[in-house]
C-alpha cells in the first residue's frame, strides 16, 4: 500500500490515468502577510499530474477535503456515480499519505530537537571544563607575574610565559574545532579543490601543532600522485588525526605518518601506539564531543572534537576516513584520497 509524502505524485498520476481526466492536483493553502497588514490566502500546488493545473479548487470540477486544509482537485471531467464510489478510495489513500507525510515531519523534527538539545548539553560541559582549564593557567600565571609581593627569578617568569603561550596555543585549537564542527553542522563549509601534493600539506599540519611534533615519523614520499583536496581543510584534519595520536601514545613510543598509492587512491595513515579502540566503539568516536576517558598524556585532552571535524572535512572532499587496528598494539587512522586525473593536472605538475 502506497504511503507517505514519495507516494502522492504516484498517486496523483495513477488517479488521472484510471478516470482519464484533464489534471490532477493536490492543492495546500498559503498565507501571505503583506506590509500594508493585509493576509492575502492563496493555494500552492503540492503535487500534480496532467494540464493545465488548477490552481485553486474553484478551478476544477470536483473535489475533496484531504485534512490538514489539502484539497484534491479534479479537472477536464464530470465524473458518472459508479466513479465516483471508487474516487472515494484514492481519497482514502491519499488522506493516508497526507496523515503519514505530516507524522514523519513531525517525527523527523522531534528528532532534530533531541539531536540538538543533545549536543547544547555535550558543548555546554566541554565548555566549562576545557576551555575553562587553560584559561584558569593563563589567569594565575599571568596574576604571579603581576604581583608586587614575590620578586620572581627570569626561569620563573620564563616559566609563566612558557604556560601563557602554550594554554593560549590550547585554547586556540580547541576554539578552532568549535568553529570547524559548526560549519560542518550549519553546511556553511566552502571547498577549494585543487591537485595538492601530500608531502606538503602533512609537513604544514605537523608545523601548525601547537606542540612538539618532533617524536612524529613521516614517510610520505614527494614523488606520490596528487590527490583532490581543498589543501587548507586536508591540513586541518591530518593536524587533528596526529595530536590525538600523539595524546594517546605514551612519549617514548613514536606516532608514525605514512602515505601511500593503492589503485586509483592515495591512502595516508597515522599510527599510534595507544590502547586502541575496540572495533564496536569506533563509529562511536567520530560523533562530536566523545571523549574515550583519558589518554596517555591527559593534560592534552580536548572537547572532543578532533577526530569528527577530521572525518567531517575528509568527507566533504569525497574521502573517506576509517579507524584499523595497529599491529602490535595501538590504532591507525586511514585517510583515502582520490587521485587527481591526468587531464586536470598542470604539464608542469605532472611531472614533479
Amino acid at each position: 500500500m502506497l504511503s507517505g509524502p514519495e507516494a502522492l505524485p504516484l498517486l496523483v498520476t495513477e488517479l488521472r490515468a484510471t478516470f482519464g481526466l484533464g489534471a490532477v492536483a493536490i492543492l495546500t493553502p498559503t498565507e501571505e502577510n503583506r506590509p500594508d497588514g493585509t493576509i492575502v490566502r492563496g493555494w500552492q500546488v503540492k503535487a500534480s499530474a496532467g494540464s493545465p493545473v488548477p490552481a485553486s479548487p474553484e478551478e476544477g470540477q470536483m473535489s475533496a477535503e484531504l485534512g490538514g486544509g489539502a484539497v484534491l482537485v479534479l479537472a477536464g471531467t464530470e465524473l458518472a456515480a459508479d466513479d465516483r464510489r471508487l474516487l472515494g478510495a484514492f481519497v482514502a489513500q491519499l488522506r493516508l499519505a497526507q496523515e503519514q507525510g505530516r507524522l514523519q515531519a513531525e517525527a523527523a523534527e522531534a528528532q532534530s530537537l533531541a539531536e540538538a538539545n543533545e549536543l547544547r548539553t555535550a558543548l555546554l560541559a566541554a565548555v566549562s571544563h576545557d576551555l575553562r582549564t587553560p584559561l584558569a593557567s593563563i589567569k594565575a600565571s599571568a596574576t604571579s607575574m603581576l604581583s608586587d609581593d614575590v620578586t620572581w627569578s627570569d626561569e620563573a617568569v620564563k616559566g609563566f610565559c612558557g604556560t601563557i603561550s602554550t594554554e593560549a596555543d590550547r585554547l586556540n585549537t580547541l576554539v578552532g574545532n568549535l568553529l570547524d564542527m559548526s560549519r560542518l553542522q550549519t553546511g556553511a563549509l566552502r571547498l577549494s579543490m585543487k591537485p595538492v601534493g601530500l608531502e606538503e600539506v602533512t609537513f604544514a599540519a605537523l608545523a601548525s601543532l601547537s606542540r612538539d611534533a618532533t617524536k612524529v615519523a613521516v614517510d610520505v614520499p614527494e614523488t606520490l600522485p596528487r590527490v583532490e583536496a581543498d589543501p587548507a581543510l586536508l591540513e586541518r584534519a591530518i593536524a587533528n588525526l596526529v595530536d590525538n595520536a600523539l595524546n594517546w601514545t605514551p612519549e617514548d613510543q613514536p606516532v608514525r605518518v605514512e602515505a601511500g598509492q593503492c589503485g586509483d587512491r592515495v591512502d595516508l595513515r597515522v599510527v599510534d601506539r595507544g590502547p586502541g579502540i575496540p572495533p564496536e566503539e569506533r563509529e562511536a568516536v567520530f560523533q562530536p564531543f566523545q571523549r574515550k576517558g583519558d589518554g596517555a598524556n591527559a593534560t592534552r585532552a580536548g572537547v572532543g572534537l578532533g577526530l569528527a571535524v577530521a572525518k567531517g572535512f575528509i568527507e566533504a572532499m569525497a574521502g573517506e576516513l576509517t579507524l584499523e587496528d595497529t599491529p602490535r598494539g595501538g590504532l591507525t587512522s586511514v585517510v583515502s584520497l582520490k587521485l587527481v586525473e591526468q587531464s586536470t593536472l598542470d604539464p608542469q605538475l605532472a611531472t614533479k
